[in-house]
């Protein structure tokens, strides 16, 4: 394959190369916290993974509308009230 000759004008991804240098030093033994990637490091929790399972099984495959399901965005706002002094209303709007 071909490629155009501005490719090489690219920079690599500076955020996958501090990531991937983590990773090497967690190989190495080392104990690392890296804020690289936004990814967890930690497994994805069991009830997600069954959100996930069910959601496929129920043919929930395709994308959905743009501004968010009406159920969450009708839940989000209020789902942190039990531990925060907040009461946010959600938008009209929506």
């Amino acid at each position: 394959m071909k490629l155009a000759a501005r490719i090489a004008q690219v920079s690599p991804s500076m955020t996958l190369a501090v990531a991937a240098r983590a990773k090497a030093m967690q190989a190495e033994g080392l104990d690392v916290c890296s804020f690289s990637a936004g990814e967890p490091d930690f497994d994805t929790p069991e009830h997600i993974k069954a959100a996930a399972k069910q959601a496929l099984e129920e043919g929930k495959t395709r994308y959905g509308a743009a501004s968010g399901e009406p159920a969450l965005r009708e839940r989000s706002p209020t789902s942190s009230a039990p531990t925060t002094s907040s009461t946010i209303q959600p938008p009209k709007s929506w």
